[in-house]
């Protein structure tokens, strides 16, 4: 017979109980445990391991691997860029009628993906949980855009409107840079 957590016999001296459930249901139980030291114990538990994540996501070492300078970066970015726009049946922008914030963007963006290591046996090491996985992915982005910047102050200010889009909602990034705009205006 299994004892669940609304049964009459089950009272809170039961540790089983709190097993069983576990087991059974998983955290989604725990979570809606009408015990609430049981609810604490699984949001603690939670917190450790996003802790730890965020730990091992700070620990690992970026290094940026590049030679060239600003402007041939640029032209690499616009080149790969250009290379994605077509395989997908786009139509990209002549790199001379781009915006410069786009550019910024698109070079920022191909030296993380394309110019950055780190150790790969390191990565999403088991991490099962979606949520883990995309904490551990915004830390290394942050680590990522941090590197960058340091080696290309040019580029500080697009490493740092991409951090803040990691970091807070779109809408509050959004109201952010609107507020940082009107600042540098007056």
């Amino acid at each position: 017979m299994r004892i669940t957590q609304h049964s009459p016999f089950a009272t809170e001296d039961q540790p089983e109980t709190v097993q069983k459930i576990r087991k059974g249901r998983g955290r989604v139980a725990a979570y809606t445990s009408s015990k609430p030291w049981v609810r604490r114990e699984v949001r603690l538990s939670g917190q450790a391991e996003m802790r730890k994540v965020i730990r091992a996501a700070r620990a690992l070492k970026v290094t940026l691997q590049c030679d060239e300078t600003l402007e041939e970066l640029r032209g690499l970015a616009y080149e790969s860029y250009r290379l994605i726009a077509i395989a997908e049946h786009r139509n990209p922008m002549d790199l001379p009628r781009m915006h410069p914030a786009t550019v910024d963007r698109l070079t920022v963006n191909y030296l993380r993906h394309v110019r950055t290591v780190y150790d790969q046996s390191l990565l999403r090491k088991r991490f099962t949980t979606s949520d883990v996985r995309s904490w551990y992915n915004k830390e290394l982005k942050a680590s990522c855009l941090e590197e960058i910047a340091s080696a290309y102050p040019a580029l500080a200010g697009e490493c740092e409107r991409q951090r803040m889009m990691i970091t807070q909602t779109l809408d509050e990034a959004a109201v952010s840079q609107t507020l940082e705009r009107f600042d540098a205006a007056a």
